[in-house]
């Protein structure tokens, strides 16, 4: 498993048991289900990586990488209902990734330092109902070596 999967797979985990209202819906996708039995759901992509490599000898070099981390919360509920509920999962999804920024989940730290960037949400409305789609981006900052691009190295 790459280092980026596994740092996907890790919040995942860390989301499933930290945010029950998704009633462990949380999937590893940019593709955002269509099917309204699927919601609340929560998305978890990590990419837009970017690589730092400094001196030392070729191939043998640390790779400072970093990251964007992005969670999707996807939901339906009554219009007058929903700021309310992206709120509540913007609120749930920080206290979960600021308890364990190092993302930890009971194993070895999988990045060196965790930020949020952003957050943006949107709703489209749908008869009584609306879907509302919240992104939250975090910077996910690891390292490696050129030899091992894959492998991250202990959290630094």
């Amino acid at each position: 498993m790459s280092a980026r999967s596994e740092i996907a797979e890790t919040v995942k985990a860390m989301l499933a048991s930290g945010v029950h209202e998704v009633q462990g819906r949380v999937y590893r996708s940019r593709i955002i289900p269509t099917d309204p039995r699927h919601w609340p759901c929560l998305l978890v992509v990590v990419n837009e990586e970017r690589v730092e490599t400094k001196g030392g000898i070729p191939g043998r070099r640390v790779q400072a990488r970093s990251a964007k981390l992005t969670v999707f919360a996807v939901d339906s509920v009554q219009r007058e209902d929903l700021e309310d509920r992206l709120e509540s999962f913007s609120d749930r999804i920080e206290a979960v990734i600021a308890a364990d920024w190092h993302l930890m989940n009971g194993g070895q730290p999988k990045v060196s330092d965790l930020r949020m960037t952003s957050t943006v949400a949107t709703i489209t409305p749908l008869g009584s109902q609306a879907v509302g789609v919240l992104r939250k981006d975090f910077l996910a900052e690891y390292h490696t070596t050129e030899s091992n691009p894959g492998q991250a190295l202990a959290a630094r």
